[in-house]
């Protein structure tokens, strides 16, 4: 399963992120996207993948221990566990994280819309993963 997320990873971060410019047309914070995503480009891969296994992880858990068997029922399940993560990660950066770092400046920006991006992120993810 790792390798299949890597992949499927790989294959969404250029199309969703540097093809469709997807996180620029959901937030609209292309200053923050281009410091993220092309100045801190390896960092911001490496942190991206280790977050996408462990959301689908997070997910999969859920969906075995309900034993969920559609598919659209598993990307709903996939979906609202990234946005209730993202969710919980603003507010911890919002409330508890120095103003200079980045995530508390991205959170600050984007809102709830990180939450909705990840979802889709990490939902495209979990459907290329499963056709590998």
């Amino acid at each position: 399963m790792i390798k299949k997320i890597f992949i499927s990873s790989i294959i969404v971060t250029v199309i969703l992120i540097y093809m469709l410019k997807l996180p620029n047309l959901i937030t609209n914070a292309d200053k923050l996207i281009k410091e993220y995503y092309y100045d801190d480009f390896f960092k911001s891969l490496i942190l991206d993948l280790i977050l996408f296994q462990l959301y689908i992880y997070a997910g999969n858990y859920f969906i075995d221990y309900f034993k969920i068997k559609s598919l659209p029922s598993k990307l709903a399940v996939i979906a609202v566990i990234s946005m209730i993560i993202t969710s919980i990660f603003m507010f911890l950066f919002l409330k508890f994280a120095s103003k200079d770092l980045f995530f508390y400046r991205w959170f600050k920006t984007a809102g709830f819309l990180a939450a909705i991006y990840d979802a889709i992120l990490v939902t495209s993810i979990y459907i290329i993963s499963l056709y590998l």
